[in-house]
């Protein structure tokens, strides 16, 4: 006999709109909430498909180790776990490559919209042509010196450049998360 329990809703809609092409920075005690709430909106999103691409330290980050290897296999139509942020850019230089390569014969390009989670740190001069000029959705930890960063407090309240912006954004705990990825 199978078991079904409901699972309680995260609360509010992720706003997605803060992310922007040339890619954002999260910061603050509601960075982590925030990422996670996305990372499941955007592996549960119904509709028009969609790639996310992170490193294993940042899904550790956001998990502490409950997004176990099971759970990336049941999500690899849409999720892309690389070992290193190394390897996450090889990856999506090989992709945009190709694409323009498709582009240059007339053929379609693949249509879905691709996520990017990292933590470029020093790396983010590497990281930053990939952004730009591509349509890359780069939602980065830490402090974005090339475009918005947004400092998102424990009550996923939106601060950026010292003003507040009109909304909260949705947050979720490890145990919330990971209990709708599992529903």
């Amino acid at each position: 006999m199978i078991s079904v329990h409901r699972v309680a809703p995260i609360r509010g809609a992720v706003d997605v709109d803060l992310i922007q092409l040339g890619g954002i920075g999260v910061v603050g005690p509601g960075a982590n909430g925030y990422m996670r709430a996305l990372l499941v909106e955007l592996l549960t999103r119904e509709g028009a498909p969609l790639r996310v691409i992170m490193s294993r330290n940042e899904l550790n980050r956001l998990f502490e180790g409950g997004f176990d290897d099971a759970m990336t296999s049941a999500f690899s139509s849409r999720l892309l776990v690389t070992e290193l942020l190394e390897d996450a850019i090889e990856h999506l230089e090989l992709a945009l490559s190709v694409s323009d390569a498709e582009k240059a014969d007339r053929m379609p390009a693949d249509p879905a919209a691709t996520y990017w989670i990292a933590t470029p740190g020093p790396d983010d001069d590497v990281v930053l042509p990939l952004l730009r000029g591509s349509s890359l959705n780069g939602v980065m930890f830490g402090d974005w010196q090339h475009g918005p960063t947004y400092v998102i407090d424990t009550a996923g309240v939106v601060t950026n450049a010292a003003r507040t912006i009109s909304e909260t954004v949705t947050m979720a705990t490890i145990d919330e998360a990971l209990a709708h990825l599992r529903a």
